[in-house]
């Protein structure tokens, strides 16, 4: 039969030549490594989640004048059949869709040149997927227009 005296002699023998300060020291410190290396963890995860968001939100600016840009497309569309439907009431109103359809295609224009000028639609992400793939400002924009348009 094995004997624990054997396995458990030497710390016991260590244990009793240690004045109770230091075991109480080398015990705070037996709880302080885990607990550092439990923060520095959940730190880096918080790090890659906000990075994350920050991406989605920059994709959400875009999905958003692409939706506005689709809403003064599809006004411009109704008003113009309705023009040609012989409604001349219809073309001041026409117009005005056309100007403010111009307006956010400029904005839009000049949101994406700048994303393009930072290295292009198919630039990989800051962040990458779990498995260790990143998707591209391409599939970012695809995927935020599908999830909010």
């Amino acid at each position: 039969m094995f004997s624990f005296k054997v396995l458990f002699g030497p710390g016991i023998r260590l244990m009793r030549q240690l004045r109770i300060a230091t075991k109480m020291s080398g015990m705070g410190l037996f709880l302080l490594v885990p607990l550092v290396l439990l923060l520095l963890t959940t730190y880096q995860h918080a790090e890659g989640d906000r990075r994350v968001a920050m991406t989605e939100l920059q994709g959400v600016h875009l999905a958003r004048q692409i939706s506005e840009l689709i809403g003064h497309t599809q006004s411009h569309r109704g008003l113009t059949n309705r023009v040609l439907s012989g409604d001349a009431g219809a073309a001041a109103a026409r117009d005005q869709a056309r100007s403010a359809m111009v307006e956010t295609l400029r904005t839009l224009d000049a949101a994406v040149a700048q994303a393009l000028a930072s290295g292009g639609l198919d630039q990989p992400a800051r962040h990458s997927f779990e498995d260790g793939t990143a998707p591209s400002l391409r599939w970012m924009l695809l995927h935020m227009i599908e999830e909010y348009v």
